[in-house]
């Protein structure tokens, strides 16, 4: 009944206290090998949940209202943008990255900037030199069968 809630919110706030002396005590000995910020609360995560649903929800909306009323090019960048800002709101929040060192986030970084140089080769060999085969409805976006 009520007691289990007070008993689970108390070892939160256990776990919290624990977590706030321990980084206190390795502040103490090495103040540069962690950041000083505290790791998110309960509430910013929530916040970041119904952040997350709304964006969610556009992301629908724009997906099923925008063709409908003649705005089919902005379906695209639309989705890529709102899907780039959940991206980033759950590598800073929820994987930490925000609060944790930056030890953590340069290789993720790294990869991140491999993928983007990659695909934005990709894009452009497929710009300079198309090798699909030739169907009508892809026009001159295709390559002649010999």
């Amino acid at each position: 009944g009520h007691h289990e809630v007070d008993h689970r919110s108390d070892d939160e706030d256990n776990l919290e206290r624990g977590w706030r002396e321990e980084h206190r005590k390795e502040q103490d000995h090495e103040p540069e090998a962690h950041d000083a910020h505290a790791h998110p609360t309960t509430a910013t995560y929530i916040q970041i949940f119904v952040v997350l649903f709304i964006v969610t929800a556009a992301e629908v909306v724009a997906a099923q209202i925008l063709p409908s009323i003649g705005m089919t090019s902005l379906v695209a960048p639309s989705l890529l943008i709102m899907a780039l800002v959940k991206g980033a709101l759950i590598i800073l929040y929820y994987m930490h990255l925000k609060s944790d060192s930056g030890v953590y986030a340069a290789p993720m970084v790294f990869g991140l900037v491999l993928a983007t140089g990659m695909l934005l080769t990709m894009i452009g060999l497929w710009i300079i030199a198309p090798r699909v085969p030739c169907t009508p409805e892809l026009g001159k976006a295709c390559v002649v069968e010999k």
